[in-house]
């Protein structure tokens, strides 16, 4: 037996049909192509963008170091400043307490000549002395 021909309304609707699905399949190949490009491309992006802030953290940490560390020298040299300010603002006192001790001894030596000598000493290396002393008697 032969094969009945289609009709032809039957055959455009095939040929139709074909058509529709080789579009359809057509685009989903560019589709699914273009989003794993695009997939591809946007792991490229976030791995460059992850380097740049590494980069970037790297940077700020050295400049903060940086900033740190000068910070740290003005604050030495500020110390250091007024530590001699300190010494000279100071100097002048200490120069007229010591001429006050000085007179204080010139009036005790006037006063009581034993008790004052060029400077008395404490009494605990009076002490000491002493017990040398004994110790190399005995």
């Amino acid at each position: 037996m032969a094969r009945r021909k289609k009709s032809t309304a039957k055959r455009r609707a095939a040929q139709s049909k074909q058509r529709a699905t080789g579009a359809i399949t057509a685009v989903r190949a560019r589709v699914v192509g273009s989003v794993r490009d695009y997939v591809k491309a946007v792991e490229s992006l976030l791995d460059w963008l992850e380097r740049e802030i590494d980069r970037a953290t790297s940077a700020a940490r050295e400049q903060l170091d940086r900033l740190l560390h000068e910070a740290a020298k003005q604050i030495e040299t500020l110390e250091e400043r007024g530590k001699e300010a300190r010494k000279r603002l100071t100097a002048p006192y200490r120069k007229q307490a010591a001429r006050l001790v000085a007179r204080l001894e010139e009036g005790i030596a006037d006063v009581a000549p034993g008790l004052a000598g060029p400077r008395a000493k404490p009494a605990r290396k009076k002490r000491a002395r002493r017990k040398r002393a004994t110790k190399k008697k005995a």
